[in-house]
Order: structure tokens, then C-alpha cells, then sequence
């Protein structure tokens, strides 16, 4: 009996609310058409004028990228100006965008015919008639075939359709958590009426009015239009003049669509020295819209990219350009002149290239196919690099364009051709490091150079510590001096000698001469390689008392012929052998030469950093506690590895050049053939420059390693890279 009466209560309770909602609604209606009203009346005049003044915007000026060039003047690297084309998405998408379609329409349309829907059909499929017209005339324009311009067209709307589904499925993702959080305990949502609660009509017509105007939290979210819909999308690079003047002449013939002023960087030789020149990819606005990657272009970034300039548009309010206004000119990043000598690297990347083929035909297992090498040539007296090879090598090109199917198979090569071995690869270096163990040997107190040493073959055991010789042809090297150690590579010599005097000579000369560390040329990401160090410290009177522990004696046998866990790189055994060349300074090797004038002829001559500044080359510095007449003793043994007949590379012998070095068989373990090195300097009795050969998995250095270091050297003396005027 009571139930209707306390429906009709809550019914009026509910009646009233919404009476004083609607109330409170009207009033503050009433309160903005007011306030409109006033300023209609008050400042009408100022603000009609304000809406009709031209919007402006501010547009980013791109400078042009410094160049590279090499020592001979020859440009490596430079900037191309391009006028780019580019359209707004909704002119390429296809189908297009329905609302896109219809507020286009409607745009060339009187509100009248607005009204009629068979009017706006019929001007909905003018726009489409008139659209693929003007997208048939870029494309002739361009010099591309239908076929070509569909299917950029098809690549870029893939790219924004991944975008836009992407950003929807996280935007669908979050609403279904808000809508989780909205719930109740016990299942009905917030602001939802239970199903047994009585609505009255007046009611229901006034909720279905706020929710047509507010979404529920039932309704599925609108989709998410990201900025790449509402932006131009840049379809062809490098349009012609004759395209640029048609397009800005006759804007009314190509709404939609923009020329683009910019630049691509361009490598004229874009397989010569790519780990040296490194390479820019396409950026997102910053740094001139390129992004540095690897080698001088990343290393010398800052000074390459200079300063981009700015520009204001003023628009009117369709959006079209009414003026653009120069702000600020661009600044022309500075030219880099490098050390690099453009016919040496050519010629060290093909040697390289020969020597490989020649390796991985011998066999085909993964390890040959993943191996690789490198080839360094140094001004002994300064460090320049005049040469730095590294195989397998990259197209430079094909990086900055993005040549997406030379970048997967790059990606994908076994051989790791992005990888410097020059400066990043780490190996040990075999027998190339019995030059420091040398130079310590001769540092270290109870050690006499011309005292013989027996060599066997082997040092205790037939089996194990064997010279090659032994390997090879089952008998030893018979009595050697250090020289005759160094000349003909006897293991069991240094063997002998480390044993007797342990690791700490050979650490410390090691550290002296920079292994373990980087060398700070001027190359991103160069490795430090690996010295390793021993937790006991043994006296030099416990070592010459011959109680070394048998654990650290063999240690230093295996640190002593380069093997062990040490490793170093090519650049840091160049860097040591042109320390022995040049009378123990420790040079810093650098690519970079000197910085030119800006690539722009509209510098700012007030600019002091205008000015053909150099580069500070960076000083050497004399090795510590360096002996010169000790080193000499070195440098007769390197002479005789070439000199000598019975010396490890007598086969490198060049008519009119004495030549010094060393070789080096580093062994990799089992299954796995040995890496070949060779290190040194000519001319020997005035070293001019210092250069090294490293291959991976390639075999005995003397048969590998050194017929690739002869020609290298012929090659340097037709050059005249030997003589002093150099």
C-alpha cells in the first residue's frame, strides 16, 4: 500500500533537482551571451581585426652539413641541396578519410547547398576526381610512373596506419582500465541507475540529453588521430627546378602540397674508408634532420652540422602562406680536411679484400665466414692515419639513404661489416708482442741480452711451450741471443726469460706503451683491448732466486709471446711499433688534419671560428724510463725479421726499402686457425711510417700475413710515402 507513495516521493525529490539544474544551466547560459554581448559591443572592432590578421609561424632554416675531405683535397662526404615534394596525408590517402572527404566538400560549398545531400555527394566526388588528377601530375612531374608513385604512396600510409593503430590500441587499452576502476564492488557502474529503480519520462528525456552530450563510459572512445595524418608527408627527394616553379607558381593546382628545402648528404666514393667517414641517417628535425652515426661524421658532429636558420610564415586564415620572412640566415657547418690518403686506403682495402678471398676458400665453416681484418698505415712521427682498412666494409650511401634491403643484409652478415676492426676488434696478438717483452727484458736487472739461450724446439716437454719451427719441421732454433730471438720469433727463448722473471716487467711495460687502454684517436668507440694483471706481487729477489710459483711463471710464458688473455688492436700495436720506429715517443694517432672554412659562401666573416683554423695535433710523449740505446738492440732484431734469411718475413724484402717488423701466429684454439699479424715501419734506419696487417682465422703469419705486407709496401714506396719530403 505504502510502495507507490514512496515511488511518487522519491519521483518529486528527483523533479526538483533537475528543475534547479536546469535553472543553474539557464542562468550561466545567460551569464555567456551576456559576456559576449559586452565584448561584441566594448571591443568588437579591435577583436574582428585581430582574428583577421595573418597567423604566423616559425620554420626551422636547414644548414648545410660540413664536408669531408681527404689529405689531397679530394671531398669524401658533402652536403647536396634538394627540394623535396611533399603532400598532406589526407590528399594520399586512399580511400580517403570520410570525414576528411566531407568537411572538404562542404568547405567549397554555400550553407544552402550545404543542406542538400545528393549537392554534397556530387561535390565529394568532384574533390576525388580532382585529387587523383593532381596526384597524376606530381607524379609526371616527378618522372615517376603510376605504378612508382602508388607504391610510395602505399609505404608511406602503411608507416601511419601502423602509427595510428598502434597509438588507438593503447589509447583502447587505458580506457578499459578506467572503466575497471569506475565499477562498483558490487558490479554497477557509477552514475548508472539499478535496473529495479523506478525513471520517470521527464526524467529519462533529460538524461538521454546529458548523455549526448557527454560519452558514457559504455560507449567505445573515438578514434585517435595522430599528427602524422595532419602533416605533409615528403614523397620524392630531389625534384627537379622545373617541377619546384610549376608547383609554386600554381598553388591553386596543388592544394595540399609543400616543396620542402633541404639537403642529402652525399659520400662520392661510398665504399672507401666507410668506418673512418662513418654515415648521417635521416633525423627528426634535429641536427639539420641528420643523425651522426660512427666515424668523423659522428666524432666531429658538433662542427660538421652547424646552426640551422629560421624563418617566419604568416598564413591567412585557411591556412595558406601569404609571406615568408628570413629571420636568421643558417650557419654552414666547418669542413674537416682528414690525414687520410685516399689511393693508400684504396689500395689497403683491396689487399685486404684479396687476402680474405683467398682465407675463406680454404674453407667454408662459420668461424671463416664471420672473420674479418684490417689494415693501418701511420705517420710514425705523429700519429696521422693515412690509411685504415677494415673488411668486410659497408656502402656509406647505402646507410644514409636507409637502403633498407642493403641494411637487412648488412644486419644479417656473419662478418659484422658495421664493426671497426681497425680500432674496435681486440685479438691476441702472438709473437708481435715479443717486441715489448724485448723492451722489458732489456729494463729488467740480471737480464743480458748477448747471453745464448739453447732452443730445442721446446721448453721441458715436447708437447707443450714449442716453438713453430718445432710444430712445423720436429727440430728447434739451436743457440739465439735476444736478437736472434726476435728475428727468427723462438718462442722457448722468451719463455725462458719470462719464467725466470715473471709477469711484473711485462705488465708494466705493457702499461707504459698504452695497451690496456684506448689510444684517444679521434674515432668513436675504439676498445681498450685487455692487459691483464696479476693479483700476487712477486720481488725481482724472489724472481731471480727462482721461486716463482709455478702458476705466475706460466702466465708470464703465455703473456710473453702475446698469448694468454691478453689482447690488444691493430691501431694499438701500429702505435707501438711506431714508438719503437720513432725513439720511444708514444704518439696519439688522429685522422683529423685541420678544420676548413665553412661549406657556405654566406658566412659570417665576423666569425672568428670562420678562420682556417687547425686542428692542435696531439703531442707524443717519450715513454718512461725508455732506454734509447737498449731500444736500438730491438730495432736491430725487427731489421733481421726482414733482413735475415732465416728471419720470420725475409719474404717481404723490397728493392730499395729496409724494412723492419714483426710477425705474429696467434692461436685461437681448437678447430679454429690461427690469426695472422704482421707489425712494423720502414724505411728502418729512418722511420718514416709504421703500419700493421691483421687476419683473422687466416693461418701462419709468414705465409699469410706478410705477402699482403710487401705489396703494401711497394705501394707505399710508388706513392713517395717513404721519402722524407712526407
Amino acid at each position: 500500500m505504502n510502495e507507490p507513495r514512496i515511488s511518487r516521493i522519491g519521483s518529486d525529490d528527483s523533479r526538483k533537482r533537475l528543475r534547479w539544474l536546469l535553472v543553474g544551466f539557464a542562468i550561466a547560459c545567460c551569464g555567456i551571451l551576456g559576456r559576449l554581448a559586452t565584448l561584441d559591443l566594448l571591443h568588437g572592432d579591435e577583436l574582428r581585426a585581430e582574428a583577421s590578421r595573418p597567423a604566423a609561424r616559425t620554420i626551422a632554416v636547414p644548414a648545410l652539413r660540413g664536408r669531408i675531405l681527404a689529405r689531397d683535397g679530394s671531398v669524401l662526404a658533402f652536403d647536396e641541396p634538394l627540394a623535396k615534394l611533399a603532400v598532406q596525408y589526407r590528399m594520399l590517402q586512399d580511400p580517403p578519410d570520410a570525414h576528411w572527404l566531407r568537411a572538404t566538400a562542404r568547405a567549397r560549398l554555400s550553407a544552402r547547398e550545404r543542406r542538400q545531400s545528393q549537392r554534397v555527394a556530387d561535390e565529394e566526388q568532384l574533390v576525388q576526381t580532382e585529387r587523383a588528377e593532381m596526384l597524376g601530375r606530381l607524379a609526371e612531374l616527378c618522372g615517376l610512373t603510376p605504378a612508382e608513385w602508388a607504391a610510395r604512396v602505399a609505404r608511406i600510409q602503411q608507416r601511419i596506419e601502423r602509427i595510428a593503430a598502434n597509438a588507438n590500441a593503447s589509447s583502447h587499452s587505458l580506457s578499459l582500465w578506467s572503466s575497471t576502476l569506475r565499477l562498483r564492488p558490487d558490479g554497477e557502474r557509477a552514475g548508472v541507475r539499478a535496473a529495479n529503480q523506478p525513471t520517470q519520462p521527464f526524467e529519462t528525456a533529460i538524461l538521454s540529453a546529458l548523455s549526448a552530450l557527454f560519452r558514457t563510459p559504455e560507449d567505445p572512445p573515438a578514434p585517435i588521430t595522430v599528427a602524422e595524418e595532419l602533416q605533409e608527408q615528403v614523397i620524392v627527394e630531389g625534384i627537379s627546378l622545373d617541377a619546384v616553379t610549376e608547383i609554386e607558381e600554381h598553388p591553386d593546382r596543388y592544394p595540399g602540397v609543400k616543396v620542402i628545402y633541404g639537403s642529402r648528404r652525399i659520400y662520392p666514393h661510398s665504399d672507401l674508408a666507410p668506418h673512418v667517414l662513418g654515415y648521417v641517417s635521416r633525423g627528426d628535425g634535429e641536427h639539420n634532420g641528420h643523425v651522426a652515426h660512427s666515424g668523423v661524421e659522428q666524432q666531429y658532429d658538433p662542427l660538421l652540422r652547424g646552426a640551422d636558420g629560421e624563418s617566419s610564415e604568416q598564413l591567412d586564415r585557411h591556412g595558406k602562406i601569404i609571406v615568408t620572412t628570413a629571420r636568421r640566415k643558417p650557419q654552414a657547418g666547418r669542413d674537416v680536411i682528414l690525414t687520410l690518403d685516399p689511393a693508400l686506403q684504396r689500395t689497403a682495402q683491396e689487399l685486404l679484400d684479396q687476402a680474405l678471398a683467398r682465407r675463406i676458400a680454404a674453407g667454408s665453416d662459420s668461424v671463416d665466414r664471420a672473420s674479418g681484418g684490417a689494415i693501418i698505415v701511420m705517420d710514425a712521427r705523429n700519429g696521422a692515419l693515412l690509411a685504415a682498412a677494415s673488411a668486410p666494409r659497408f656502402d656509406c650511401q647505402a646507410m644514409a639513404t636507409g637502403d633498407s634491403e642493403r641494411v637487412r643484409d648488412y644486419l644479417a652478415d656473419p662478418g659484422h661489416p658495421l664493426f671497426d676492426r681497425a680500432i674496435q676488434m681486440a685479438l691476441p696478438p702472438g709473437s708481435v708482442f715479443k717486441t715489448l717483452t724485448a723492451v722489458a727484458l732489456l729494463h729488467t736487472a740480471g737480464f743480458d741480452p748477448q747471453k745464448q739461450w739453447d732452443c730445442q724446439g721446446y721448453l721441458q716437454t715436447p708437447d707443450r711451450r714449442r716453438c713453430m719451427i718445432y710444430r712445423r719441421l720436429g727440430v728447434g732454433h739451436g743457440p739465439v741471443t735476444l736478437v736472434d730471438a726476435l728475428a727468427q720469433s723462438c718462442n722457448t727463448y722468451f719463455f725462458h726469460y719470462a719464467a725466470e722473471f715473471g709477469p711484473v716487467p711485462l705488465v708494466d711495460w705493457g702499461r707504459r706503451f698504452g695497451f690496456g687502454e684506448a689510444t684517444n684517436v679521434d674515432l668513436p668507440s675504439e676498445s681498450s683491448g685487455h692487459l691483464p694483471t696479476f693479483a700476487m706481487p712477486v720481488s725481482r729477489k724472489a724472481l731471480a732466486a727462482g721461486s716463482t710459483p709455478a702458476t705466475l711463471a706460466e702466465d708470464a710464458e703465455s703473456l710473453a709471446v702475446g698469448q694468454g688473455t691478453l689482447t690488444i688492436t691493430p691501431l694499438q700495436a701500429v702505435r707501438m711499433m711506431a714508438a719503437i720506429a720513432n725513439g720511444g715517443q708514444l704518439v696519439t694517432p688522429h685522422i683529423a688534419a685541420r678544420l676548413g672554412l665553412p661549406t657556405s659562401d654566406d658566412a659570417d666573416a665576423s666569425n672568428p671560428k670562420a678562420e682556417d683554423d687547425g686542428f692542435d695535433i696531439p703531442s707524443s710523449r717519450p715513454i718512461a724510463g725508455l732506454d734509447p740505446a737498449k731500444l736500438s738492440l730491438v730495432r736491430e732484431g725487427l731489421r733481421r725479421v726482414v733482413a735475415d734469411e732465416t728471419g720470420t718475413a725475409h719474404a717481404i724484402e723490397v728493392a730499395g726499402i729496409e724494412i723492419a717488423g714483426k710477425t705474429g701466429t696467434a692461436e685461437c684454439g681448437p678447430g679454429q686457425a690461427d690469426h695472422a699479424w704482421f707489425a712494423g715501419y720502414a724505411p728502418a734506419a729512418a722511420p718514416r711510417i709504421a703500419f700493421v696487417i691483421v687476419l683473422e682465422h687466416a693461418g701462419t703469419a709468414s705465409t699469410i700475413a706478410v705477402p699482403v705486407a710487401k705489396r703494401l709496401v711497394e705501394s707505399l714506396q710508388t706513392r713517395g710515402l717513404l721519402e722524407s719530403r712526407l
